[in-house]
């Protein structure tokens, strides 16, 4: 959570996550980061953060690799 914690988000969409477990849209804006050639949503964060559902590989891989120092 120290990664997604510390990201500026860059890019945001017109529209609003919706979760998909719920069946729900929620009121969080959509948005999208990227940084150092790796991009992903804060999508990512909801549904770790809200589900504890794991991360793909590829960001669990970035985010050993990038997280802030405790």
């Amino acid at each position: 959570m120290r990664l997604f914690n510390a990201s500026d988000y860059d890019i945001f969409a017109a529209g609003f996550i919706f979760d998909v477990v719920s069946g729900e849209e929620t009121d969080m804006p959509l948005a999208a980061i990227g940084r150092d050639g790796f991009s992903r949503s804060n999508e990512d964060a909801y549904y770790f953060e809200r589900y504890d559902m794991e991360l793909t590989p590829e960001l669990r891989e970035y985010a050993l690799a990038h997280a802030p120092k405790a």
